[in-house]
């Protein structure tokens, strides 16, 4: 008999981080301008999923998954959670809008018939390159630089979201015209601002229209930094418990996950000396491209401060050189690849 697998970590980081955008076309209002049992669908807790079923659902899910990509990861996540609630009637996945587009989810639900909810999913992680973060979405920078909260807001409101608005398009994919759709995105994540010598938490942030300003926050500082980051942190706070997500996937778990895999002896390893996050990035490398080779990347972390968790990127010093200058190519339209 196979042991049946515990998803725990995810359900708890996957459905109750909060939204990192509002959950609307046009990114302005909050759940509260939604239809009560969509709102009470995006608030509800984890107590009314069938969490078996939903296990069930995933594991079938990761076993046929071709692909080790975290936000395709998380949206499988979603659709289990989805499909293992009441409220759901019926929820179709990953239909195609052929040279147009994906549609993540269609969702009926039983309080509200005649209606067709789309959603769209995503798991982002971007870095604020001023001190307080920017009410512009494009100066937030994704950490492999490729892209930015603006060109994703802008791909999820005018190409995903607006799909379905064509009624040639709503058509194909069974949406009848007595139907009312609600096009809605599901982008959870967490927005990190610099890291300042002295500040224990992430610094209040600007953020950029439509961004839930109550989402999760994080830091992030460089790797020259790194040393005087956690000796600060020892000092302040020496019950502390640092972790290094060497694994992508770990980046979608609470750190209930990461703990009990450290106590296993295994990956991520808890740090407690100041020079050995500077030296994960040598390990990292190493790893990664089998090589010394002086191309660096940032890594993701996580801090245990009493009961809340803090999460971190540690980048190289060229980072925010770098980034800098990818910003015009970023604002360019040409990158919202279809």
């Amino acid at each position: 008999m196979s042991e049946v697998p515990d998803f725990s970590s995810e359900w708890e980081w996957g459905w109750k981080t909060p939204l990192l955008l509002f959950p609307s076309t046009d990114f302005s209002r909050g759940p509260d301008a939604l239809p009560p049992a969509i709102s009470a669908l995006i608030a509800a807790p984890l107590d009314e999923f069938d969490l078996f079923r939903a296990t069930q659902i995933l594991a079938e899910s990761f076993a046929n998954l071709k692909t080790s990509r975290v936000g395709i990861r998380f949206e499988r996540i979603q659709a289990a959670l989805f499909r293992s609630h009441p409220a759901t009637a019926s929820l179709r996945t990953g239909i195609q809008i052929p040279e147009v587009t994906e549609i993540d989810l269609l969702q009926k639900i039983h309080a509200l018939p005649g209606v067709v909810i789309h959603w769209e999913v995503a798991v982002k992680f971007y870095l604020a390159m001023d001190p307080d973060g920017s009410n512009d979405p494009d100066r937030w920078i994704g950490p492999s630089q490729k892209d930015s909260l603006g060109v994703k807001m802008r791909a999820v409101r005018d190409r995903q979201l607006a799909a379905l608005s064509n009624p040639r398009h709503a058509r194909a994919v069974g949406i009848s015209e007595d139907e009312k759709l609600y096009a809605l995105p599901k982008v959870h994540g967490v927005l990190f601002t610099p890291w300042k010598s002295g500040m224990p938490y992430p610094s209040p942030t600007k953020n950029p229209p439509g961004v839930n300003p109550n989402g999760m926050r994080g830091i992030w500082f460089s790797e020259s930094d790194s040393e005087k980051f956690l000796r600060e942190r020892a000092n302040r706070f020496p019950n502390d418990r640092i972790f290094i997500l060497h694994d992508r996937k770990e980046w979608i778990r609470c750190h209930r996950r990461a703990e009990w895999i450290s106590r296993a002896g295994g990956m991520p390893e808890i740090f407690t000396e100041e020079t050995n996050l500077k030296n994960h990035f040598n390990f990292r490398l190493k790893t990664l491209t089998g090589s010394d080779s002086p191309e660096k990347e940032p890594f993701q972390g996580l801090i245990i401060h009493g009961g809340e968790e803090i999460r971190f990127f540690c980048v190289p010093d060229s980072w925010a050189d770098t980034a800098e200058g990818s910003l015009e190519t970023l604002r360019a339209r040409s990158r919202i690849k279809a």
